[in-house]
């Protein structure tokens, strides 16, 4: 075979590869980046608790320790990891208002988690987040 032909079907599966990845990136964080759009950040208030690179799932998307939580007196604020800053996701704050928390705990498909609803998406937050949110 031809070191032209060769070099064409490393380019085409190199484009091919970058167009799906880029694909499936898109669509595992269009979701988050709807809710930063509908939950704009603001700034923290004392006392809050903050745990960092925690993990919670939103519809099919698991982000296992890519983003950083705080609860605070009025908000769950999620900030995204570098990582996902990367792929176009910013912070966001939720007013716990807007947070339905189930009476009887409903345990997530993630491994000590709990899920809650805002803006009719089911997320799935860790045990001290939701324990927090329900002490407030």
């Amino acid at each position: 075979m031809p070191t032209s032909a060769v070099i064409l079907i490393v380019v085409v599966f190199v484009i091919m590869d970058t167009i799906i990845v880029g694909a499936v990136i898109h669509m595992a964080t269009g979701q988050l980046r709807e809710m930063t759009d509908a939950y704009p950040f603001r700034p923290m208030r004392e006392p809050f608790v903050r745990r960092e690179f925690s993990s919670m799932r939103m519809g099919i998307t698991k982000l296992g320790g890519c983003v950083h939580l705080t609860v605070d007196r009025d908000h769950l604020h999620i900030e995204p990891a570098a990582i996902l800053r990367w792929m176009g996701v910013r912070a966001m704050s939720v007013k716990r208002e807007e947070i339905e928390i189930p009476a009887t705990p409903v345990r997530s498909r993630l491994r000590r988690g709990q899920e809650v609803k805002f803006r009719n998406a089911t997320v799935a937050l860790p045990d001290w987040c939701v324990d927090e949110l329900r002490k407030r």
